[in-house]
């Protein structure tokens, strides 16, 4: 989106929403913040990744999950049951 078109919905928001706009732009600060924080401090070093497939045995299925905020990722109790089988 281009900044112009962005500044009429940008206005709009912050004539009837002020509070979630400002809460927004807090959390993307410290977010970004944090970020820059930890580049700074250990470059482009990261944590390594593993495949979710070498941890988990055979095809796993999950039944009776609603996407609820606050709970568990299906990715999250595929891995719980996958392990709990071992």
């Amino acid at each position: 989106m281009k900044p112009k078109q962005a500044s009429i919905p940008f206005f709009k928001l912050l004539l009837r929403d002020r509070k979630n706009l400002f809460k927004s732009t807090l959390n993307y600060t410290k977010e970004a913040d944090r970020r820059l924080y930890f580049m700074r401090k250990y470059g482009d070093l990261a944590l390594p990744t593993v495949d979710l497939s070498e941890l988990l045995d055979g095809e796993i299925s999950i039944s009776n999950y609603t996407y609820l905020d606050g709970v568990s990722r299906p990715t999250d109790i595929a891995l719980i049951m996958s392990l709990c089988r071992k």
